[in-house]
């Protein structure tokens, strides 16, 4: 795919009821979307759901014509969490299928956050269990002030996922967290953002232009650098001072024999803007 070009690949499943689900991949001048399409269904996840999405978070890694991912969705809300309804007849208590279906979602997990292509939730609506863990894994969070945050898994004899007990307090502290998982309350969108849950609110009819705009910031740097950075940043916690000095030194090492560093410097110089090479 040539730089610039656009394209729309809709998946669509049909569950035996006979309605539709759909996710839809799209890609504009290096910036792909994926958009979660069941606004009747309050974007709930169902188990085909899980595929659906591990598969676009793939090709979004692997597609050399994205450098920034938005994941969002249409309707009132961004995603209402797990289908409940899934949960009950004898698969609910096939313990090997339910490991199996774990695997699957927390490799959701393990992809959004794996990535070193910044990646952007636009919450377009309220978040819970599922929907809000899948957005903890993601770098940045926007959402409209109308949105609201909520892990109701305590209040349903469920547990968390997508690795919430390992983003959430690093987010917002264990004190918050703590209040947030055990009680299940609902949390609106002020709280968060005062909480460090999510980065920004924007207006309802603004959501998708500033996760836009952040986005088009984040492509038009060093993809280098930001790959250098967010593995370094992935390690922060488990790395001592001395640790993160000698991968300071490896990281410009690499920098200063870049492409990346000559454009960089030059651009500057010349006082336009950089052209770096696309990653």
């Amino acid at each position: 795919m040539s730089i610039g070009q656009f394209c729309v690949v809709m998946l669509t499943a049909t569950h035996s009821t006979g309605n539709r689900e759909s996710m839809i991949y799209s890609v504009d001048n290096r910036i792909a979307t994926i958009t979660l399409d069941r606004p009747d269904q309050l974007n709930t996840f169902r188990e085909q759901d899980y595929a659906t999405l591990e598969n676009l978070l793939q090709r979004f890694i692997d597609d050399d014509a994205a450098a920034v991912l938005i994941l969002t969705a249409t309707g009132k809300a961004f995603s209402a969490g797990q289908d409940l309804n899934e949960l009950t007849g004898d698969k609910a208590f096939d313990t090997t299928h339910q490991a199996t279906q774990l695997a699957r979602l927390q490799n959701l997990t393990r992809l959004l956050a794996g990535t070193n292509k910044p990646t952007i939730t636009a919450l377009n609506g309220f978040a819970v269990g599922v929907g809000l863990e899948l957005a903890l894994a993601s770098d940045f969070r926007l959402a409209t002030s109308n949105a609201y945050f909520m892990f109701a898994e305590a209040q349903r004899g469920l547990f968390q996922t997508n690795g919430v007990l390992y983003f959430l307090p690093r987010l917002i502290g264990l004190a918050r967290a703590k209040e947030m998982l055990l009680t299940g309350d609902k949390y609106s969108a002020d709280y968060a953002l005062s909480a460090g849950l999510i980065h920004r609110i924007s207006a309802d009819d603004a959501l998708l232009a500033d996760a836009r705009a952040l986005a088009e910031r984040l492509r038009d740097n060093s993809p280098l650098s930001i790959q250098l950075i967010q593995h370094a940043l992935a390690a922060t916690y488990d790395t001592s001072l001395e640790e993160m000095l000698e991968l300071e030194v490896a990281g410009n090492l690499e920098v200063f024999a870049s492409t990346d560093f000559i454009e960089g410097v030059q651009s500057f110089l010349q006082k336009r803007d950089p052209a770096y090479s696309k990653g």
